[in-house]
C-alpha cells in the first residue's frame, strides 16, 4: 500500500483533540506531518506579551496572513491527501482555497470540538471550503449547515489510550498522595466550582487539578480554594493515575455543550475511573446509568449521589470496568480516525 500523507495543523506534542488524531492516524499507518499554525502566528506577532494578549481578543490580519502564507509553503511540499484543522485555529478561508490549488489532492477537514458559542468569525467564513466538518455534537449539525458548511457529520470525542494509559501503574506512595473521595481534572468553570464546593461542604475529600491561572484567577470563593485545589494541571499518565486513585471522577459538563459529551466523558472511563457525569442525553443510551455510567442531575442532589456511590464500592468497580471496556473497544481515537476515513470514502 502506498504511503499516505496527512497534515495536521498542530504541534508535534499537541495534547488535545488534534494530537489524538495524529497519534491514531499514525497507528493506522499514515505519515502525519504536524505544523503548528498557532506557533507560527505567535512568531509573527509584534509587541511581545502585549501583542500576544491583544491577538487573543482581536486578531491582527497582517500577522495571521503571514502565518497562513507560511502554512501554504510548508504544506505544498509533502502534497498531503488529508489536511485536518481543529477548533478556532487561525486559518483563513482564502488560505484553504489556495491550498486546494497548491495541493489539489488534499481533502480538508475541520474537527469542531466546542459549543457553537465559541465559533469564531474566521471559522464561519471558512466553513464552505471544507470537504467535511466533523462535529462532536449531533445537535449542532443543522446549525453548522445553516452557517455555510457543505457537509457536516457527527464524530464524537473518544479516549486516547496512547496519551492517557488505561493501565498506568500506581505505587502505594502515589495512592496515598492522590487518594480522595472525588477527583476533578480540568480548568475552572462556575458550574465546576459550585459542584466542588457542594461536596466539600458535605464533608467529602475532593481534589481538583487544573491550570493555576484558571482556578486562582476565576474562583468566586477564594477562601475555599485551599481545601480542594492541588495547584497544577495534570496530563498523560499523571492524569490517569490521579483518576484511578480517587473513588469517583467528577465530570460536570459545560452547560453550553448540552446535550453533548465533552472529552472527559470518554477519557475518564478510558483510564478505568468510576466517572460521575452531569446529564448527557446524546450518549446516555450508550453509557447507561448504573451499567456503564453514573449521572447526577443537579448540584443540590450531587452530595447524595456521591454518598450512595462511595458506600457501594463493588458497584463502582463493576460500572467502571464495564465503561472502560466499552470505551476501549468502541470509542478510542483509532476508531474515530477510521470513522473519519470512512466518511471521506477511504474505508
Amino acid at each position: 500500500m502506498p504511503n499516505r500523507i496527512a497534515a495536521a495543523l498542530c504541534g508535534e506534542r499537541e495534547p488535545g483533540l488534534l494530537g489524538s488524531y495524529v497519534r491514531a492516524l499514525r497507528v493506522l499507518g499514515w505519515t502525519v506531518a504536524c505544523w503548528d499554525v498557532n506557533a507560527s502566528q505567535a512568531r509573527h506577532t509584534k509587541f511581545g506579551r502585549l501583542g500576544s494578549f491583544a491577538t487573543s481578543f482581536l486578531p491582527v490580519d497582517a500577522w495571521t496572513l503571514k502565518a497562513n502564507r507560511e502554512m501554504l509553503i510548508t504544506l505544498a511540499e509533502p502534497q498531503p491527501e488529508l489536511v485536518i484543522v481543529s477548533g478556532n485555529a487561525p486559518v483563513r478561508a482564502g488560505a484553504l482555497a489556495q491550498l486546494r490549488i497548491l495541493a489539489p489532492g488534499a481533502r480538508l477537514v475541520l474537527l469542531w470540538p466546542d459549543s457553537l458559542l465559541n465559533l469564531s468569525r474566521h471559522v464561519i467564513e471558512a466553513l464552505p471550503v471544507y470537504d467535511l466538518v466533523a462535529s462532536y455534537s449531533k445537535a449542532s449539525l443543522g446549525e453548522l449547515r445553516r452557517l455555510g458548511a457543505t457537509r457536516v457529520e457527527w464524530l464524537p470525542f473518544g479516549a486516547d489510550p496512547l496519551f492517557f494509559p488505561p493501565d498506568v501503574p500506581v505505587s502505594e506512595e502515589q495512592r496515598r498522595r492522590l487518594a480522595s473521595d472525588v477527583c476533578l481534572v480540568g480548568n475552572h468553570r462556575p458550574e465546576r466550582e459550585a459542584a466542588v464546593l457542594a461536596l466539600v461542604r458535605a464533608g467529602f475529600s475532593v481534589k481538583v487539578w487544573g491550570e493555576p491561572r484558571s482556578w486562582k484567577r476565576h474562583v468566586r470563593e477564594p477562601g475555599m480554594l485551599s481545601q480542594y485545589y492541588q495547584g497544577e494541571a495534570l496530563f498523560g499518565e499523571h492524569f490517569a493515575r490521579a483518576l484511578r486513585c480517587s473513588a469517583l471522577s467528577l465530570n460536570p459538563i459545560d452547560p453550553t455543550n448540552f446535550p453533548s459529551a465533552n472529552m472527559r466523558f470518554f477519557e475518564s472511563p478510558g483510564c478505568g475511573a468510576a466517572t460521575l457525569n452531569s446529564p448527557c442525553p446524546e450518549m446516555a443510551g450508550t453509557f447507561r446509568e448504573g451499567v456503564s455510567g453514573f449521572y447526577f442531575d443537579t448540584v443540590g442532589r450531587l452530595p447524595g449521589v456521591v454518598k450512595e456511590l462511595i458506600a457501594d464500592e463493588p458497584r463502582r468497580i463493576a460500572v467502571a470496568k464495564t465503561a472502560q471496556k466499552l470505551v476501549l473497544d468502541e470509542h478510542t481515537y483509532a476508531r474515530r480516525a477510521e470513522q473519519l476515513l470512512e466518511l471521506l470514502g477511504d474505508a
